[in-house]
């Protein structure tokens, strides 16, 4: 009993030191287009129009339903950055608990990158989408007793991301596999449906790129469990310990199967539609350690010492990305939105002078602007979110000068500036004066840098 409870109290430790870190590095954090968008759209937008957003985004709307009562209420923007650090703590809380992993690998999960960072500090969807597939995986254990519990935990998985749809699909199908109550099967496909109709494709929507690059399978397998390790240099060991993984989890098909199938769809996404960097990367670490969950409830591992040590190696190495990421936020900026916001504030431009942008991608600085909107001359209409239309992409192809042109003759006689990323081309530069450019260091998304002009009065 002792030594039980010095474990349990080693684990609360690493729990407190977690959430202390975390929240720590997340209070210096910078928001970004991708993070501030959702805000804004909860903030801003009608119910309608936010139904329309998540299916041109191609993203359900649970986070954001989350993130929803705060932002209409006029909460300020911490209040997404906190709500998804609640989720992150309850999927390490949940990770800590389990049965399913020895010591060490909990503690060093703890404070390896994607939890201690990637998922934590920057507030996206994946978050809560990590806290209810390690939900799943636990409840695994007592399918036949509690079934109901397991199929609302695969409802609300499949309303996360689309990724999170097919980790759900999956996990439903091996539970229909088991005969699960009728109960359980019914809110599971409820919840798939739900996920499905926020989805589907609806007119105008945004163009679907396509980008194939067979390069990235090893990119997003060796970053699994190496982040930010050199492919060339992460890839044989990722592929061992991957290897070690589904033989450790082998004594029966299922766990083999949700791994296998689920890493599979996610890679063919990865490699012919689109890969998202590091966070789906680490979405693909989130499923392996599930299915390490799911095999706990089919009885011992392959090889415990050698599963158990393989991902510990993994982890081990993964804290010192975070680490080196923690001291980057603590000391430089993520983006520029809170400086130029800040600029924008205090010299009263978001009062005095109509904000204009050429297209929708700089909205993030407005979530430290309540009451600020962008004027876009290509559209003719002011905004604060991205709608995820296609009319927005081919407004942004428009040529700036003629968006200039366009601002000018929509906003004669009113007071006017243009909030952009780069310098203004060299031909254009005598019609404007620079007035603001950020200063601060940026370490991570160098593109979010701006720079602010003031059109010269015409003749």
């Amino acid at each position: 009993m002792r030594w039980i409870r010095s474990e349990r109290g080693l684990l609360s430790l690493v729990f407190v030191l977690h959430v202390a870190i975390t929240l720590f590095v997340a209070l210096h954090h910078e928001v970004w287009a991708d993070e501030g968008d959702p805000w804004l759209l909860m903030r801003d937008a009608d119910v309608a129009t936010i139904f329309h957003a998540a299916s041109n985004r191609g993203v359900p709307l649970l986070f954001e339903a989350t993130v929803w009562p705060f932002a209409r209420a006029g909460f300020p923007y911490v209040a997404q950055q906190l709500i998804n650090l609640v989720y992150v703590w309850g999927a390490v809380w949940v990770l800590l608990r389990s049965r399913a992993f020895s010591v060490p690998v909990k503690v060093l999960f703890a404070f390896s990158y994607y939890p201690a960072f990637e998922f934590a500090v920057i507030p996206r969807p994946y978050g809560l989408q990590m806290l209810l597939t390690f939900a799943v995986g636990a409840a695994w254990l007592e399918r036949q007793e509690r079934p109901v519990r397991l199929g609302v935990l695969v409802a609300l998985l499949a309303n996360t991301t689309t990724l999170g749809l097919l980790t759900a699909a999956v996990a439903g199908a091996l539970l229909l596999w088991e005969r699960l109550p009728w109960r359980a099967l019914a809110i599971m496909i409820a919840g798939g449906l739900l996920s499905v109709a926020q989805l589907w494709p609806r007119e105008g929507r945004q163009q679907v790129y396509t980008l194939v690059q067979l390069d990235t399978l090893w990119f997003a397998v060796a970053s699994m469990f190496f982040p930010e390790l050199r492919i060339e240099d992460a890839i044989g060991g990722a592929v061992v310990i991957l290897g070690i993984l589904f033989y450790g989890i082998s004594r029966n098909w299922k766990p083999v199967a949700f791994l296998g199938i689920v890493l599979t769809a996610m890679l063919l996404i990865y490699i012919f539609i689109w890969m998202g960097g590091l966070r789906h990367a680490g979405l693909m670490l989130v499923v392996a350690l599930a299915a390490v969950m799911i095999a706990d409830a089919y009885g011992p591992y392959r090889r415990e010492r050698l599963l158990m040590a393989a991902l510990a190696v993994a982890f081990a190495w993964s804290i010192v990305p975070a680490y080196r990421c923690w001291v980057a936020e603590t000391k430089y900026a993520f983006s520029g939105s809170r400086e130029v916001a800040t600029y924008i504030r205090e010299t009263g431009l978001d009062r005095d002078a109509v904000l204009v942008s050429h297209s929708m991608f700089w909205t993030s600085p407005l979530v430290y602007l309540p009451q600020a909107k962008i004027w876009y001359p290509a559209r003719g209409a002011f905004g604060t979110f991205g709608r995820w239309e296609r009319t927005d992409y081919e407004y942004a192809q428009m040529p700036l000068a003629t968006v200039l042109e366009r601002a000018r003759t929509q906003l004669k006689g009113r007071r006017w500036v243009l909030v952009v990323h780069q310098e203004l081309p060299e031909a254009l530069r005598p019609q404007y004066r620079l007035l603001y450019r950020t200063k601060e260091p940026i370490w991570r998304m160098f593109a979010e840098q701006y720079l602010i002009y003031e059109a010269f009065p015409g003749p």
